[in-house]
């Protein structure tokens, strides 16, 4: 009897021991399937990434192409000359938004994984801010620009051009002068950067320069991952 009773303990135990493996066993086979299908997602987000990423770098490429012809259009029949030489307004203009720079010249953007490098400044400010001229000077574009939603250029006269981008709701259209201070629009979101955010570039003789060096010092802040 007492081995009878020894042995039913003992197949019990087994039982229990067999039934725990096969819950262990399911449990792993369905931890399989949450890592492939996780893994399958992260491939695909990293797709999706990269198409994105070769589409903001070939709409970066085409702003520096549009620009370039921009700047080689004549000036209209309405001169510029009333404008003060560009070397007179180094270190001197307003920022065209209040806010922190994210994205410094001359780095490689934190918020991707793009070779090249940054030609202009990305500006993070509040919802709906307004963006304004930091100069005097006339619109030789206003209007949508793939990768950059609205974008305003403003010729200032004897080669400087600055650049406004990630813009919506425009005031103004094609060739209107515009005065210093006067808004151009208003910020957008920029889902990256989970707020709103204005591109700001300075141009001269058709070569990118690093805008805080024409904008008044310590009118912008530099966030640390800039």
């Amino acid at each position: 009897g007492e081995a009878q009773m020894e042995a039913q303990r003992a197949l019990e135990e087994q039982t229990a021991i067999i039934e725990t493996l096969v819950a262990e066993q399911a449990q792993l086979v369905e931890s399989e399937r949450a890592l492939r299908a996780a893994l399958s997602e992260i491939r695909r987000n990293q797709e999706l990434s990269q198409a994105y990423l070769k589409e903001l770098d070939q709409s970066t490429t085409g702003m520096q192409t549009t620009l370039a012809k921009l700047e080689a259009e004549p000036p209209p029949e309405r001169t510029l000359d009333r404008l003060p030489e560009p070397s007179s307004l180094k270190g001197r203009l307003p920022p065209p938004a209040l806010g922190s720079v994210i994205a410094a010249f001359g780095r490689q953007d934190p918020r991707y994984a793009l070779k090249k490098f940054q030609r202009g400044i990305v500006i993070s400010v509040g919802e709906g801010a307004p963006v304004r001229a930091v100069a005097a000077g006339r619109t030789v574009h206003a209007g949508p620009f793939r990768g950059y939603q609205e974008l305003v250029v403003l010729d200032h006269g004897r080669g400087l051009f600055t650049v406004y981008g990630h813009l919506e709701k425009l005031t103004l259209p094609r060739g209107t002068w515009v005065e210093a201070g006067q808004t151009l629009g208003q910020a957008t979101y920029q889902p990256v950067d989970e707020g709103s955010g204005v591109y700001f570039e300075v141009r001269v003789q058709g070569t990118p320069e690093d805008p805080l060096g024409w904008i008044e010092p310590g009118r912008l802040t530099l966030a640390e991952t800039a």
